[in-house]
């Protein structure tokens, strides 16, 4: 069979049934030989397959996720191996042949049988889990993945398309996020810093599969990967094409969306030119406070039902305008009203309550101690009509192509296109007015605090759009000896564009609610209308587009070693590679006749040139006689690292009472930041050992190291004339350090510096993991593992300025332990007053490598399938278990355990620390001959919303409950290449629960707001 023959689709028709049977069907329908040793296939369901397909196609198609996998062994043979024996050892699979047409990924295949606990996620598996996006998929179902929200959750931070992933709970830089084995370019954060790459826009069409390796892994992968990598493989193994068309909508409204899908490949000149191609349109709407009022308003009346002074400080956005002193002291009525004192801070507005002037005030003395909890009809944070769940707009494109020019020498190239657009509303007038005390609507005898539900106000829809560009270049050479050589260049930009908001409401339009020029102590839904005047200025905020981009090139060498072991020939990889990544400057402005600032985010650059070499060595294989030892692998692989990082502080370069004077940056900002460059080497090794003492039982084990870099804007170091302090000096008596300030009498200072600090070491981390596979050959089908990993951090980057006040004797010793670790950061005078040493007259308070983490977990792993009722069932399930998840905080201080804690910080920030004890995921799968149905479940563990693990007064207790949500899902394929599929996630319609540190939405985010949702797809393969 030529390379064009193989190229041809045929018909296939074959059930979910026993391995033998269908193997020999499928070579019976392609006419082809293939070889299956004798037991094998015993006791193994293959998958159906039916529609028009390549022989290769078919037969990657009916063994995805079984044990057994497939090489071609000539023109119109095949043979069938264990999936185990076909590992590619260290070569990248980019160069493996054989086993699929072609692929772009410069990375080693890995598999979940490695020496090291990979997880493998199969693009089909989250194309079936009826996920939205890559993002949600990788929260719900990824149990090593601690993120707590997605880009979508409007109110969480704004930050407009922003992905985070959070292996082990360690934080977002923590992960490494590759496509194809490349870097990407990272987000801007606009505060001098690189962020994690975004994974939004991705196409679940356009992805094979997911590797994730959550331990420290920079002796492969290099910076960044102390906390573990994610590399997401593109498809290439398609011939013909595949369209699709997604429709989504929710039971409860809102969300509604349409996405429509196209991948497909060709092949051109005989098989020398191989082309593949997808494209991707997704629109889908927001969900609004209004469409989810149930869950919302309950959560709102369960935390004030808790703690009454829930909305003490800033009452809530309701129907009507709710008001409060913002302090505990009670609500008094003006002595017009005969001066009674209320007993409580807060009341609210009636409904159908025209003002004091015509209702008098019994109204709403009826009403103290309440709040209207209804959603008002408005689009102010909050407001029923503001989006709960972002709509996005996305298109996604890529093609890519490979050229054989003859048997030593083929050319590969690839380019990309995405575009995520997401919008949010501009909040031009303030929802909480300060109405004055004697304003003549007001009739209480202090100032009070009203939250008024505006209509009319300009809350115009801002677009924030990402574009990111990827393009790849490469070529292949055949060498001597079976060894091949990679030539391979890439390039990634990412940029973002946020429209301008509208002017704010001018301070005279203001003051008229304040002074009760315009009654706002009324049911505002009645007439007369308000009316505004905003400030007549260009715009109140504004940003420049935020620009990265990075350059990829590298030299890969891969083949065997002349030698052969007795478990087979070694194999070895080897790289020099360069990436270079550059931050374009980007400025915020603030306009405002309060307060307005500019500030600047300097350009900023990361060079890292790299060399690596990874070596598999199968020191024993099936074909000796020792016992307990039927396989034993080991593979070592190293990498050394030279980086170098330019950056500059982040901060306001204008700051001033008033308007803008100009909007000429140079005007404003005459003086460029200073910038420093700190250069470092690190060498990161990574050990790992596979040992098969009898068939069905694999033991493995691994040890790694990890390394991060500064922040771009952690680098300079600023002078400061007076760095104020109250701690004292241990090694003289414990004497107050500095001088006082005669201005401020009881406060003392040194000079000294603060800021970034060039001369950090970088953070490293070291991991060791040990684990168990078991696949009983009694129990044909049945897959069980378990892996223990640890992770320790040191050197961690912290910055002094915590501990420069201390207020209790464990803050003081905290102090003693940085002077201790570091006795150059003071400057001391001569030695006096009978001590050894002077007393301090300087002090560095700039970064440092303070303190330390570490993580301990147990992930479990296990699958199961068997012939079932003339199909197949599969049966798969993950698991992940949290020891210990400990941060130090300062310097010889305690360690905090955050294992069970999620904090309001860790979903404020998105990539904070912190995890919950539990997290797992599970599918029960049965395949027929035309017909699968799936059942999935998500289960999240209950977790303390503090780190003391008190009970929160708002949440009436220590801990979120735990969650569990079920997902429903079938699809029929019809014989002439058509396939339908429908998925209800969230069956039962299960609310998440209260959560009352997210104070935005005041559920836990971890749960999906969209509640009981569904998809229909219809797909064709041509």
């Amino acid at each position: 069979m030529s390379v064009a023959a193989r190229a041809q689709t045929r018909i296939f028709d074959l059930p979910s049934r026993s391995a033998t049977d269908s193997i020999a069907d499928l070579a019976r329908q392609a006419d082809a030989q293939i070889l299956v040793e004798e037991g094998l296939a015993r006791g193994i369901t293959t998958n159906a397959v039916t529609g028009s397909f390549t022989v290769d196609e078919a037969l990657g198609r009916l063994l995805r996720e079984t044990p057994l996998d497939w090489v071609r062994t000539g023109p119109n043979s095949y043979s069938i191996r264990p999936r185990e024996d076909m590992d590619s050892g260290a070569t990248p699979d980019i160069l493996v042949q054989g086993r699929r047409e072609w692929t772009l990924n410069t990375g080693i295949k890995r598999t979940e049988n490695d020496s090291q606990p990979f997880i493998v996620i199969d693009g089909e598996q989250i194309r079936k889990s009826g996920a939205p996006d890559l993002e949600t998929y990788l929260r719900n179902s990824l149990s090593v993945n601690s993120a707590g929200s997605t880009a979508e959750q409007a109110n969480i931070v704004d930050a407009p398309n922003r992905s985070t992933i959070n292996l082990r709970g360690l934080g977002e830089r923590e992960t490494l996020i590759l496509i194809d084995g490349r870097r990407l370019a990272g987000t801007s954060n606009s505060d001098g810093n690189i962020g994690q790459p975004t994974i939004v826009g991705i196409p679940l069409a356009a992805i094979e599969r997911i590797e994730v390796l959550a331990s420290s892994a920079s002796g492969i992968y290099g910076n960044g990967a102390t906390g573990g990598v994610i590399n997401i493989i593109m498809r290439r193994d398609y011939r013909g094409a595949e369209a699709s068309v997604t429709y989504s909508d929710t039971f409860a409204g809102g969300g509604r969306g349409i996405r429509a899908d196209i991948t497909g490949g060709l092949s051109l000149e005989g098989g020398k030119t191989n082309v593949t191609f997808s494209a991707s349109y997704n629109r889908t709407d927001p969900v609004l406070f209004r469409d989810r009022a149930g869950l919302i308003v309950d959560s709102r009346r369960q935390a004030f039902a808790n703690n009454p002074i829930f909305f003490r400080f800033t009452p809530p956005l309701g129907a009507t305008p709710n008001l409060g002193t913002g302090t505990a002291q009670p609500l008094q009525l003006d002595d017009r009203f005969g001066g009674t004192i209320l007993s409580s801070p807060n009341a609210t507005v009636p409904v159908g309550f025209r003002g004091i002037g015509q209702d008098g005030v019994a109204g709403l003395l009826a009403t103290a101690g309440t709040y209207n909890l209804d959603l008002s009809d408005n689009r102010a944070v909050n407001g029923g009509r503001r989006e709960l769940l972002l709509g996005v707009e996305q298109f996604a494109g890529s093609v890519a192509a490979r050229r054989d020019f003859n048997d030593w020498l083929k050319v590969y190239a690839e380019l990309s296109y995405t575009r995520a657009g997401n919008r949010r509303r501009a909040d031009p007038v303030p929802s909480t007015i300060k109405l004055a005390a004697d304003a003549p609507n007001n009739p209480f005898a202090q100032d009070i605090f009203v939250t008024v539900p505006f209509v009319g106000v300009d809350n115009r829809v801002l677009d924030r759009t990402l574009q990111s560009y990827r393009g790849v270049l490469g070529g292949i050479v055949k060498l001597p000896g079976s060894w091949q050589a990679v030539v391979d260049y890439s390039r990634s930009r990412n940029t973002t564009d946020v429209d301008d908001t509208p002017p704010r409401i001018a301070l005279d339009s203001l003051a008229q609610f304040q002074n009760g020029t315009q009654d706002i102590l009324r049911d505002v839904r009645l007439t007369p209308p308000f009316s505004y005047r905003y400030l007549d200025i260009p715009y109140a905020t504004s940003l420049s587009q935020t620009r990265n981009d990075i350059a990829n090139l590298s030299v890969r060498l891969a083949g065997p070693l002349p030698v052969r072991l007795p478990g087979g020939k070694p194999t070895v990889t080897l790289s020099a590679e360069r990436s270079t990544q550059r931050q374009a400057r980007d400025i915020f402005f603030q306009n405002d006749v309060e307060q307005s600032t500019v500030r600047i985010s300097e350009p900023g650059r990361q060079r890292i040139d790299a060399a690596y070499g990874e070596i598999n060595l199968p020191i024993l294989g099936e074909g000796h006689h020792l016992p307990l030892v039927r396989e034993l692998l080991v593979t070592v692989s190293g990498r050394f690292e030279r980086y170098s990082e330019t950056g500059s502080p982040y901060g306001s370069c204008y700051a001033a009472e008033g308007l803008l004077p100009s909007l000429d940056i140079t005007t404003l900002c005459p003086i460029v930041p200073p910038s420093a460059t700190t250069r470092q080497s690190r060498f990161d090794p990574s050990l790992s050992l596979r040992w098969r003492p009898v068939d069905g039982v694999t033991l493995r084990t691994s040890y790694a190291t990890g390394y991060l870099t500064p922040r771009l804007s952690d680098l300079v170091k600023i002078a400061e004339p007076r760095i104020y302090t109250s701690a004292t000096d241990s090694q003289r008596g414990n004497e107050q350090i500095g001088t006082e300030d005669l201005d401020s009498p009881g406060n003392y200072f040194v000079p000294g510096s603060r800021g970034g600090n060039a001369d950090v070491a970088p953070e490293t981390s070291k991991t060791l993991t040990a684990g168990i596979i078991l696949q009983p050959a009694f129990i044909p089908g049945l897959r069980l593992s378990a892996d223990w990993t640890r992770i320790r951090k040191r050197n961690n980057y912290a910055n002094p300025d915590q501990l420069l006040f201390p207020f209790t004797v464990e803050q003081q010793a905290a102090f003693d332990a940085f002077l201790a670790r570091y006795p150059q950061r003071v400057t001391r005078g001569p030695a006096s007053g009978g001590f050894s040493v002077g007393p301090i007259t300087s002090i560095d308070a700039s970064v440092a490598n303070l303190v330390g983490s570490s993580s301990e977990s147990i992930d479990f792993a296990g699958s199961y399938t068997r012939p079932l009722f003339g199909g197949g069932i599969t049966l798969d399930a993950r698991a992940t278990y949290v020891k210990d998840l400990s941060l130090q905080v300062v310097p010889g201080g305690a360690n905090e355990n955050y294992a069970g804690v999620i904090t309001g910080d860790f979903l404020f920030l998105r990539g904070g620390f912190g995890a919950m004890r539990w997290k797992g995921a599970g599918s029960l799968q049965w395949t027929g001959n035309r017909l699968t149905l799936m059942w999935q479940t998500r289960f999240f563990d209950s977790y303390f919303v503090s780190l003391d693990r008190q009970v929160s007064i708002g949440l009436g207790a220590a801990k979120v409950p735990s969650q569990t949500y079920h997902d429903i899902s079938g699809s029929y394929a019809f014989a002439n290449g058509f396939k339908l599929r429908a998925t209800v996630n969230n069956v039962f319609n299960k609310r998440p629960p209260l959560d009352t540190s997210n104070t935005s939405f005041l559920y836990s985010t971890f749960g999906d707001p969209r509640l009981a949702n569904y998809q229909l797809t219809v797909s064709k393969s041509f």
